[in-house]
Protein backbone atom coordinates (compact mmCIF):
# COMPACT_ATOMS: atom_id res chain seq x y z
CA UNK A 1 0.00 0.00 0.00
CA UNK A 2 1.32 3.44 -0.92
CA UNK A 3 1.44 6.12 1.70
CA UNK A 4 2.08 9.82 1.41
CA UNK A 5 5.58 9.27 2.84
CA UNK A 6 6.74 7.19 -0.17
CA UNK A 7 5.33 9.58 -2.76
CA UNK A 8 7.10 12.50 -4.40
CA UNK A 9 4.78 15.41 -5.04
CA UNK A 10 5.49 18.11 -7.58
CA UNK A 11 3.65 21.20 -8.72
CA UNK A 12 1.79 20.98 -12.03
CA UNK A 13 2.34 24.29 -13.79
CA UNK A 14 0.75 25.85 -16.82
CA UNK A 15 3.71 26.94 -18.93
CA UNK A 16 2.06 27.34 -22.32
CA UNK A 17 -0.39 29.96 -23.50
CA UNK A 18 -3.69 28.16 -24.14
CA UNK A 19 -5.55 31.49 -24.50
CA UNK A 20 -3.66 32.03 -27.76
CA UNK A 21 -4.43 28.58 -29.15
CA UNK A 22 -7.52 27.39 -30.95
CA UNK A 23 -8.32 23.68 -30.84
CA UNK A 24 -10.57 22.13 -33.43
CA UNK A 25 -11.08 18.85 -31.52
CA UNK A 26 -10.59 17.23 -28.12
CA UNK A 27 -7.84 15.08 -29.63
CA UNK A 28 -5.95 18.19 -30.73
CA UNK A 29 -6.31 19.65 -27.22
CA UNK A 30 -5.06 16.44 -25.53
CA UNK A 31 -2.12 16.23 -27.93
CA UNK A 32 -1.16 19.82 -27.04
CA UNK A 33 -1.12 19.22 -23.26
CA UNK A 34 2.57 18.21 -23.05
CA UNK A 35 3.46 21.61 -24.53
CA UNK A 36 1.22 23.48 -22.11
CA UNK A 37 1.97 21.76 -18.78
CA UNK A 38 5.08 20.97 -16.78
CA UNK A 39 5.80 19.34 -13.41
CA UNK A 40 8.20 21.02 -11.05
CA UNK A 41 9.99 18.43 -8.91
CA UNK A 42 10.93 19.84 -5.49
CA UNK A 43 14.67 20.04 -4.75
CA UNK A 44 14.03 18.20 -1.47
CA UNK A 45 13.23 14.98 -3.37
CA UNK A 46 16.32 12.84 -2.74
CA UNK A 47 15.11 9.85 -4.75
CA UNK A 48 14.45 11.81 -7.97
CA UNK A 49 17.08 13.09 -10.39
CA UNK A 50 16.27 15.97 -12.74
CA UNK A 51 18.34 16.82 -15.79
CA UNK A 52 19.57 15.81 -19.22
CA UNK A 53 22.78 13.97 -18.24
CA UNK A 54 22.65 10.21 -17.69
CA UNK A 55 22.82 9.48 -13.94
CA UNK A 56 25.96 8.01 -12.38
CA UNK A 57 26.28 4.28 -11.65
CA UNK A 58 25.63 4.91 -7.93
CA UNK A 59 22.29 6.62 -8.73
CA UNK A 60 20.55 3.67 -10.40
CA UNK A 61 18.21 3.30 -7.41
CA UNK A 62 16.53 6.64 -8.20
CA UNK A 63 13.93 7.87 -10.65
CA UNK A 64 15.25 10.10 -13.44
CA UNK A 65 13.03 12.99 -14.55
CA UNK A 66 14.75 13.47 -17.89
CA UNK A 67 14.92 16.76 -19.74
CA UNK A 68 16.56 17.70 -23.02
CA UNK A 69 19.43 20.26 -23.08
CA UNK A 70 16.84 23.04 -23.46
CA UNK A 71 15.05 21.99 -20.25
CA UNK A 72 12.03 20.42 -21.96
CA UNK A 73 10.55 17.28 -20.40
CA UNK A 74 11.43 14.02 -22.21
CA UNK A 75 10.07 11.40 -19.82
CA UNK A 76 10.40 9.60 -16.50
CA UNK A 77 13.01 6.84 -16.45
CA UNK A 78 14.01 4.01 -14.11
CA UNK A 79 17.06 1.77 -14.22
CA UNK A 80 15.78 -1.69 -15.22
CA UNK A 81 17.60 -4.72 -16.63
CA UNK A 82 20.91 -2.87 -16.87
CA UNK A 83 19.79 0.34 -18.57
CA UNK A 84 17.70 3.47 -18.15
CA UNK A 85 14.21 2.83 -19.53
CA UNK A 86 11.26 5.10 -20.09
CA UNK A 87 8.46 4.28 -17.64
CA UNK A 88 4.97 3.84 -18.98
CA UNK A 89 1.87 4.14 -16.85
CA UNK A 90 0.74 0.70 -17.97
CA UNK A 91 -0.35 -2.61 -16.46
CA UNK A 92 1.04 -5.86 -17.87
CA UNK A 93 -1.00 -6.99 -20.90
CA UNK A 94 -2.88 -3.69 -21.03
CA UNK A 95 -3.96 -2.96 -24.61
CA UNK A 96 -3.24 0.46 -26.11
CA UNK A 97 -4.01 1.89 -29.53
CA UNK A 98 -1.15 3.70 -31.25
CA UNK A 99 -0.66 5.93 -34.28
CA UNK A 100 2.69 5.76 -36.02
CA UNK A 101 4.44 2.79 -37.59
CA UNK A 102 3.94 -0.69 -36.21
CA UNK A 103 7.46 -1.66 -37.30
CA UNK A 104 8.93 0.69 -34.66
CA UNK A 105 7.01 -0.17 -31.47
CA UNK A 106 8.46 1.23 -28.21
CA UNK A 107 10.39 -1.17 -25.95
CA UNK A 108 8.13 -2.98 -23.52
CA UNK A 109 5.24 -3.40 -25.99
CA UNK A 110 4.37 -5.99 -28.63
CA UNK A 111 2.06 -5.72 -31.62
CA UNK A 112 -1.15 -7.69 -31.18
CA UNK A 113 -1.28 -10.16 -34.06
CA UNK A 114 -3.15 -13.39 -34.85
CA UNK A 115 -1.79 -16.18 -32.68
CA UNK A 116 -1.30 -13.95 -29.60
CA UNK A 117 -1.52 -16.51 -26.79
CA UNK A 118 -2.49 -13.93 -24.12
CA UNK A 119 -5.77 -12.89 -25.76
CA UNK A 120 -8.81 -14.79 -27.04
CA UNK A 121 -8.64 -15.22 -30.82
CA UNK A 122 -11.98 -13.43 -31.37
CA UNK A 123 -10.62 -10.36 -29.51
CA UNK A 124 -7.42 -10.42 -31.59
CA UNK A 125 -9.45 -10.71 -34.81
CA UNK A 126 -11.61 -7.75 -33.80
CA UNK A 127 -8.53 -5.62 -33.02
CA UNK A 128 -6.59 -6.56 -36.16
CA UNK A 129 -9.63 -5.81 -38.34
CA UNK A 130 -9.30 -2.14 -37.33
CA UNK A 131 -5.61 -1.77 -38.25
CA UNK A 132 -4.71 0.70 -41.00
CA UNK A 133 -2.05 -0.81 -43.30
CA UNK A 134 0.92 1.14 -44.60
CA UNK A 135 1.92 0.44 -48.22
CA UNK A 136 5.14 -1.58 -48.06
CA UNK A 137 4.39 -3.15 -44.67
CA UNK A 138 3.29 -2.36 -41.15
CA UNK A 139 0.33 -0.35 -39.86
CA UNK A 140 -0.25 3.33 -39.07
CA UNK A 141 -3.05 2.60 -36.55
CA UNK A 142 -2.67 -0.55 -34.47
CA UNK A 143 -3.00 -2.13 -31.03
CA UNK A 144 -0.15 -3.17 -28.76
CA UNK A 145 0.07 -5.02 -25.49
CA UNK A 146 2.36 -3.94 -22.64
CA UNK A 147 4.71 -6.78 -21.69
CA UNK A 148 7.27 -4.87 -19.59
CA UNK A 149 11.03 -5.08 -19.82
Amino acid sequence: MRTISDTVLGALKLTGLPDRMCFTSWLEFVQALPELLSVEVPTSASNVLVGNDYPNADETNKIWYRRDPGGNFIGIYAFQNGQWRLLYNQVLNQISWLYGNSTTIPDGFILIEPGDSQLPSNVVSHLVAQYVPIPGGGYSFFAVRYVGY
